[in-house]
């Protein structure tokens, strides 16, 4: 049943845990034990070096008081950014008649026509925000911070400001699923496989993370997208090399 009024009046109970409960719980889950046992690969880093040849950049070493205080960040950020925008988003998806947990899973086909849309709309909006938070007048209030990490490390991937967070990181991966009216069991799939990425790729680790995002971060002038394709059609793309 839907209530039509304003944002409280229409998130009933069982829409409110199926489009922001469960996503907002989840997606904390993931990011914070993932980030977690990167942190325990850092810190043998630290202890013996011996996981440090498995390091993009091999002779880069960890503050561990700046990392103490990017988890904190990080974690004021989720709750200060990521829970009011995860609302919004699923007051949205509410009004635009997404299909929660009540309704049966959507076939296969229509799985694979959501991802495969969702990951183009990402590429264009995080690319295109992702380079205009790189604009003078832009990156020391809005992107700045996200940098002070040249080498970076997983639990860092959402070390960044308000507008950043939002604009960057968050809206490029709600889009595609409210453009799509996607159920919620394909957005959240899609959000678990985002933070996923972002985490890995913000590794640090050799071979099983995206080298060019290290690039992005040592040197910034390449590499501002997650597919590639527009910093191919750009001319932005840069190589990794070794360290």
């Amino acid at each position: 049943r839907r209530v039509h009024g304003g944002m409280f009046e229409i998130m009933l109970p069982t829409s409110v845990h199926h489009f922001f409960t469960i996503p907002l719980v989840v997606s904390q889950l993931v990011y914070w034990t993932i980030s977690g046992l990167f942190a325990l690969l850092d810190w043998k880093c630290t202890v013996d070096g011996t996981l440090q040849k498995y390091k993009i950049q091999r002779t880069s070493t960890i503050s561990w008081p700046m990392y103490r205080a990017t988890a904190w960040y990080v974690f004021k950020r989720h709750l200060f950014t990521t829970v009011p925008v995860t609302a919004v988003f699923a007051y949205y998806q509410i009004q635009r008649g997404c299909r929660d947990f009540s309704h049966p899973l959507p076939p296969f086909t229509e799985w694979i026509r959501d991802m495969i849309v969702f990951m183009i709309v990402e590429e264009f909006f995080f690319y295109h925000f992702h380079r205009l938070s790189h604009l003078p007048i832009l990156y020391s209030p809005v992107h700045k911070l996200h940098h002070e990490w040249k080498a970076p490390v997983a639990v860092c991937a959402i070390y960044a400001t308000a507008i950043e967070h939002a604009t960057v990181n968050l809206f490029p991966i709600g889009a595609g699923p409210l453009l799509m009216g996607s159920h919620i069991a394909v957005t959240l799939t899609w959000v678990v496989l985002a933070i996923v990425n972002t985490l890995i790729s913000h590794s640090g680790y050799r071979y099983i993370s995206d080298e060019k995002h290290d690039l992005h971060h040592k040197d910034f002038k390449y590499n501002f997208g997650v597919l590639g394709f527009f910093d191919w059609l750009y001319g932005t793309a840069g190589k990794a090399t070794k360290d």
